[in-house]
């Protein structure tokens, strides 16, 4: 996946709040969209939230 099409899925992911809600918006898979995401690198995350890391 380049990184566009990634930075495309974090920023509905930010938008909604919910890698499942932001995967069921792009018709993805939320593994999908949370590998995406997490390939980037922008997020602090656990199990069952996450966040906008800070720079």
């Amino acid at each position: 996946m380049d990184k566009l099409k990634s930075l495309t899925i974090f920023m509905r992911s930010a938008q909604c709040g919910s890698f499942s809600e932001a995967a069921r918006q792009l018709g993805m898979a939320p593994s999908a969209v949370s590998r995406a995401v997490l390939r980037l690198s922008l997020f602090c995350h656990s199990p069952k939230t996450f966040a906008i890391s800070e720079f």
